[in-house]
């Protein structure tokens, strides 16, 4: 008697358990959904006061800059991106800081019309799977930090002193950065060939990149407008072009594998840290 009496009060405590787990899953649910449904709506919000700001009706191209992070998953944030489609805000998607293993992924979820990569002559990650994987679907490809801060412009010199988010870079620690001059003050001397400085160089083998779409180019002034302009005036020669292109792989190749250009950490440093 005692042991059915025991069994029984066992049965309705493990159901009271599960109705109990049950009931806090679904609160969770809840909370997420609520959560998120917040976060399109301000989202959209944001994106309306944009275009109107702006005197449009809508966005040509809407970033996601960086992966989803604070509970969203990638398929959340591409499909919150999927609503501001359907209402017309914006007309394409675009991921920026994507590997290519999360690019994929997005796409699941969604046209990926665009990807914004950090690349140029020395830092060339994406050439082994991003660029020829975009190539193939017809994603088009608009990279950032195509000058290298400024590396590139052949405007830094050994025993410079860095400041500001440079310092954080990992381009621009003491070993690395050295070695980044020595492929600067090669583009110099291939622009006095044709009449250019280095930045002009690097811009028109960037747009001569079959797997670039267009390159971002910042600049300081209107002056530096005027230049990046005129590094599209002339021809690089095809021996040329490969030359600048052997002296980058043959640097890239000795880089250790960054993920982030403001971030000296590592790929491998990152799967250490998720791994504790």
């Amino acid at each position: 008697m005692a042991k059915k009496i025991f069994r029984s009060t066992m049965a309705v405590g493990l159901w009271v358990l599960l109705l109990s787990a049950a009931l806090f899953m679904g609160m969770l649910y809840q909370y997420f959904t609520d959560r998120f449904t917040r976060e399109l709506e301000a989202e959209a919000w944001l994106v309306a006061r944009g275009v109107e700001s702006m005197g449009m009706d809508y966005l040509d191209v809407y970033f996601l800059h960086y992966p989803p992070a604070g509970g969203m998953t990638v398929g959340q944030a591409v499909e919150n991106m999927n609503a501001l489609k359907e209402k017309g805000k914006i007309r394409s998607i675009g991921v920026s800081n994507f590997t290519l293993d999360m690019l994929k992924e997005a796409c699941q979820y969604g046209q990926i019309d665009v990807v914004q990569p950090c690349y140029n002559l020395l830092w060339r990650y994406i050439d082994r799977d991003l660029l020829p994987w975009c190539a193939d679907e017809g994603i088009g490809v608009i990279p950032y930090s195509t000058l290298a801060q400024g590396l590139l412009t052949g405007s830094f010199r050994a025993g410079m002193e860095i400041t500001g988010g440079r310092r954080r870079a990992a381009l621009f620690q003491p070993g690395i950065y050295e070695k980044c001059l020595t492929v600067a003050e090669y583009l110099a001397r291939i622009g006095e060939k044709y009449g250019k400085n280095a930045a002009q160089i690097c811009i028109n083998w960037l747009v001569k990149n079959e797997g670039i779409t267009a390159p971002i180019v910042g600049g300081a002034n209107p002056a530096h407008a005027l230049e990046n302009i005129a590094a599209l005036d002339f021809e690089l020669s095809a021996e040329d072009y490969d030359s600048i292109d052997e002296v980058s792989r043959n640097f890239c190749s000795q880089m250790p594998e960054y993920l982030l250009f403001f971030d000296t950490r590592t790929k491998e440093d990152f799967k250490e840290e998720r791994g504790k």
